[in-house]
């Protein structure tokens, strides 16, 4: 079983914490890779799911999924084709 993402693995990978300052989503992490910017939100439309994950790049935004765990993030960037993968 895949581990939640949390905010010190998502801090160790590299992602910056940035304020935002919305009643719903009070913050997010940021992380720019070599052709891509991916933004991972603490707030999610679905209640079995706390995060939203947005990618980027230099056309616009390419996938917008909600995610729970370390696993749904890796399998994102892999179907994405983007060599990045958090770690538990």
């Amino acid at each position: 079983m895949s581990k939640d993402i949390t905010e010190e693995i998502l801090l160790n990978a590299g992602f910056h914490k940035e304020g935002i300052y919305s009643i719903v989503c009070p913050y997010r992490y940021a992380i720019k890779l070599s052709n891509v910017y991916v933004e991972v939100y603490n707030s999610s439309n679905m209640h079995t799911r706390n995060f939203n994950i947005k990618v980027f790049n230099s056309y616009g935004l390419f996938a917008d999924v909600d995610i729970e765990t370390v696993e749904h993030f890796n399998k994102l960037m892999d179907l994405m084709d983007i060599d990045f993968k958090l770690k538990e």
